[in-house]
């Protein structure tokens, strides 16, 4: 639990009016807080070094704030009785085990600040500063700070809270200063805050994101909160899950889905159904990049002269890497290169391939980051909650950053023509789109998301095969994503719901295609694809499934 150490103490030969109301006024903010035991505090007001000394040794190894206001100059913190030097503070604070944030909030801190180099966060001075600004500065700093307790859980956010704070009363001045007198004007003074981050101060991580509870921790109200926020904001009519393609929507339902309570409580079950999400959608990105450089290929808006032997062989290397059980084989800039040349050769300014290369190249950072996030299979532990967390934040900022995704359908490719019509040269297929959840998806009757197609076996069989699955953007057909996903239920008229599958791998030298179901049982193993060259007649293929190798083995020449 956060706990927060304040100290106002007023030097009585110069009295600062404003000290006295903004420990009133902060103590009426964090009481909320203590009552809901989500935090504690204690301030004390013109303590005087005696008892400041005797709070210090009592709170020094268990408070994660120290705040102190008041006078502060010479390299002195000016007490009600008696200085405190800066020198024992820098000690005490440096060596304190659980500290994460210090606002040492009075005038000229500058040297003092630098000092404390083993604390996390540090807010000081590079200046004098005015009372009046001073006191509404932090007020306003722990009213942010304290509409949620995760505030205090990230550097990035609390120095995003602290700038903020700064904007309500950037120009107001005036009042005594805390320190030595001021000359210059107001905005050239009240503005020379310091905020310092230490990423090198001590088990930087464990201390910023402190003591979080498992028992306590409302990680299942925080998400649900999160989507109904979104889920108003946007007016979306179904569940906030139901928008995403059905490889992440299959995971974002888990964590709401209320049979499904393991997935409920902070702990390894619930990171690692984050961690699948996050592999299932660097899988996406991989084999949606190989769709569309594949798609520029046949239509010739790529050629090969464009298209660079190093991109080629990172391509081929990574189809033989199983991204799921290994995060270290991602390679974020495979990626990059891929969708640089996607968006290069997309000149429709709405298409699918350039938004989402847009979308991957502006977010390369946070890519990197979820990738080293989730890269530690043997670092994965019980109790390992600031992994935990990290995971949690960093879903929020995946699904922000990602919005392409909630335009993204799948649909498959289902074989009615087997029965139907024989092999005869002209064959129809039905095309049929997947909904998730479960209830939104149509039946084989539903004819407004259902389409019967003539296709020519000649000229089309060859590319589209019963196995073919799709990615729709705002319900149009733009990309065939096999046969890195396949529809394990295509063969099968009487079925009327898709069962996804994603390439896991390739095993080159056996020439075999591994899939994974993403609805997989706990006890149930891969789908197995092999070439097997002593079939030739086409349709004999077709029905023993063995396009999907050839299918596959067009786009090896394309990379080859």
């Amino acid at each position: 639990m956060e706990f927060i150490f304040g100290i106002f103490d007023n030097d009585e030969n110069r009295k600062l009016t404003n000290l006295k109301s903004e420990q009133d006024a902060i103590e009426k903010i964090l009481t909320p807080l203590q009552e809901k035991n989500e935090l504690g505090f204690d301030t004390e007001y013109n303590m005087g070094i005696e008892e400041m000394v005797k709070k210090l040794t009592e709170y020094a190894n268990s408070m994660t704030v120290f705040h102190f206001s008041g006078h502060h100059d010479k390299g002195e913190l000016k007490l009600s009785d008696k200085s405190f030097v800066d020198e024992g503070l820098i000690d005490i604070l440096n060596n304190a085990e659980k500290l994460k944030l210090v606002f040492i909030n009075g005038c000229s801190s500058k040297k003092l600040v630098s000092s404390l180099d083993n604390v996390p966060i540090v807010i000081g001075t590079e200046t004098p500063v005015y009372d009046d600004f001073a006191k509404e500065l932090s007020i306003k700093f722990y009213e942010l700070m304290t509409q949620k307790i995760e505030n205090f859980r990230d550097a990035e956010t609390i120095e995003s809270i602290f700038e903020q704070s700064k904007g309500f009363y950037k120009g107001q001045g005036g009042g005594k200063e805390r320190g030595i007198k001021i000359k210059k004007e107001p905005d050239a003074t009240i503005n020379k805050y310091i905020f310092q981050v230490n990423k090198n101060a001590k088990d930087f991580e464990d201390r910023v994101i402190y003591n979080i509870d498992p028992g306590s921790f409302p990680v299942h109200e925080n998400y649900l909160n999160y989507t109904k926020e979104i889920s108003k904001s946007e007016d979306l009519e179904f569940d906030f899950h139901a928008y995403f393609p059905f490889f992440i929507s299959l995971r974002l339902e888990s964590l709401v889905d209320s049979e499904k309570v393991e997935f409920h409580q902070f702990g390894l079950k619930r990171y690692r159904l984050i961690k699948r999400i996050i592999v299932d959608f660097f899988n996406f990105l991989r084999y949606s990049g190989f769709s569309l450089l594949w798609q520029l290929s046949k239509t010739e808006k790529i050629s090969k002269k464009e298209f660079p032997d190093q991109v080629r062989s990172r391509i081929k290397d990574s189809l033989n890497e199983d991204w799921v059980n290994d995060f270290d084989l991602i390679k974020i800039e495979l990626l990059v290169d891929i969708f640089n040349l996607i968006r290069d050769h997309s000149k429709e300014k709405d298409s699918l391939g350039k938004i989402i290369s847009d979308s991957v190249l502006k977010n390369q950072e946070l890519l990197l980051e979820c990738r080293n996030l989730f890269n530690n299979p043997g670092e994965e532990r019980e109790k390992d909650y600031v992994l935990f967390y990290k995971a949690e934040m960093k879903l929020k900022t995946f699904l922000e950053s990602f919005r392409f995704l909630n335009g993204i359908g799948v649909e498959s490719v289902y074989d009615i023509y087997y029965n139907q019509y024989k092999y005869t040269t002209e064959q129809s297929y039905r095309i049929t789109r997947s909904f998730y959840p479960t209830e939104m998806r149509p039946d084989r009757t539903y004819k407004k998301h259902d389409e019967i197609k003539e296709s020519d076996r000649k000229t089309e069989v060859e590319t589209m095969d019963i196995q073919s699955v799709y990615l729709t953007y705002d319900f149009h057909r733009v990309l065939n994503i096999s046969p890195f996903y396949i529809d394990a239920n295509a063969a099968n008229d009487a079925v009327d719901k898709i069962r996804l599958c994603f390439l896991k791998k390739h095993y080159s030298k056996s020439n075999t295609l591994k899939y994974e179901y993403f609805d997989k049982d706990k006890d149930e193993g891969d789908i197995t694809v092999k070439k097997d060259e002593n079939l030739t007649d086409q349709f004999k293929e077709l029905e023993e499934k063995k396009l999907i190798y050839r299918h596959f083995e067009e786009f090896l020449k394309v990379i080859t």
